[in-house]
């Protein structure tokens, strides 16, 4: 008689305790994916500020006219233009590799060609600059390449950027986008 009042009892709190068991491992796994989710925005957030900033200053170097600052000379601006880009690329480069397990693999390319492409440009454009003193001049093939090599940016760099801004809108959950990319 005990035992058959007993044991819906206790087959009740054992219910009810795996229930809270459950609850708490899904509460558990609930905020790891939060907390990871928050992280990769976050990581989306200064890659894409990355992203812009390194682009902005490889235009700015490889750009074919520009005005000299007063107080320095060409090459003097050049160099300072050259370091500026060079700087930011490796801060972006490492950023992005110490944050890489953040992204899907095909986004990883995305981004890895990038990289590639920037520096190549940056490579042809930077060559004249070494080759350059203030007594000699390169090459003319090295210099009709880095006259023209700011070209590549628009054919080469910005459908990439465009790839990016894309999967980084699907991370996001955008499906379509509903304005211009200005």
């Amino acid at each position: 008689m005990i035992l058959n009042i007993a044991l819906p009892i206790i087959v009740t709190f054992a219910t009810l305790f795996v229930t809270e068991l459950l609850k708490k491992k899904h509460s558990n796994e609930s905020f790891k994916f939060v907390k990871l989710h928050e992280k990769r925005l976050d990581v989306l957030e200064q890659t894409f500020k990355y992203l812009n900033l390194s682009l902005r200053l490889l235009r700015q170097y490889t750009q074919p006219f520009k005005f000299v600052e007063e107080g320095k000379t060409f090459i003097e601006q050049e160099r300072e233009l050259s370091i500026n880009y060079r700087n930011t690329h490796n801060e972006f480069l490492n950023y992005f590799q110490d944050n890489v397990l953040y992204f899907p693999e095909p986004l990883e390319k995305i981004i890895t060609s990038y990289f590639a492409e920037c520096g190549e440009i940056f490579n042809i454009y930077d060559l004249k600059l070494q080759m350059t003193d203030e007594y000699t001049k390169p090459d003319r093939n090295i210099q009709f390449d880095a006259a023209f090599v700011h070209k590549k940016i628009p054919e080469k760099i910005d459908p990439i950027k465009k790839e990016i801004i894309k999967e980084f809108r699907n991370i996001l959950g955008e499906k379509k986008r509903k304005w211009p990319i200005l």
